[in-house]
């Protein structure tokens, strides 16, 4: 029994030094791969790189590492996993200029994204919950409608937590004004 428990306790410590350490190769590659681009919101200090999480691909930590990166943020698709269409959540910690979303002003603000690929969009910010939920599994507002499934799959939501703690959420939605691509 001492035996089991110790390769256990070896190989979940090899595994959270893999999930969890900015050297480690597989995230290495990751940021590699999975850059999309850059998010910013117009008049503020948000200008952070965008890497792209499918929903199954690795654990929760994937999110986690790259939300503890000081200059990057997540760009969550789940619309593998729905018959419907839906948006895209980016997140990002409070600590590292995401706090920002809290002093937002609906139908004043405007993010950013630019895709590696040329593509530039613009976003209006059409609505905000100052305490949406994340229970853990899905990021909903405070009617506990999940966030993804709100809009259209056009629009983005953007998320942090706020200074309550993890599971009380500043959940922003915003809908798509411009488009262009640059050659």
């Amino acid at each position: 029994m001492k035996k089991q428990l110790a390769k256990l306790m070896i190989v979940t410590i090899v595994l959270a030094f893999c999930f969890t350490s900015r050297n480690a190769y597989a995230y290495d590659s990751y940021l590699d791969e999975y850059y999309i681009g850059h998010f910013s919101i117009k008049d503020t200090a948000v200008d952070v790189k965008l890497y792209y999480i499918p929903a199954d691909w690795f654990p929760n930590d994937t999110s986690q590492y790259l939300c503890n990166l000081e200059d990057s943020a997540v760009y969550m698709d789940y619309s593998r996993y729905a018959e419907e269409n839906v948006l895209p959540l980016i997140a990002d910690h409070k600590n590292q200029g995401f706090s920002i979303l809290y002093d937002l002003t609906v139908d004043e603000a405007i993010a950013v994204i630019s895709y590696k690929n040329g593509i530039t969009k613009k976003y209006m910010l059409r609505e905000k919950e100052s305490h949406g939920v994340n229970n853990g599994v899905n990021i909903c507002d405070s009617n506990g409608n999940i966030a993804y499934f709100k809009y259209p799959s056009d629009w983005i939501a953007a998320y942090t937590c706020n200074p309550t703690g993890w599971q009380d959420v500043t959940l922003t939605f915003w809908e798509p004004i411009y488009e262009t691509k640059v050659n």
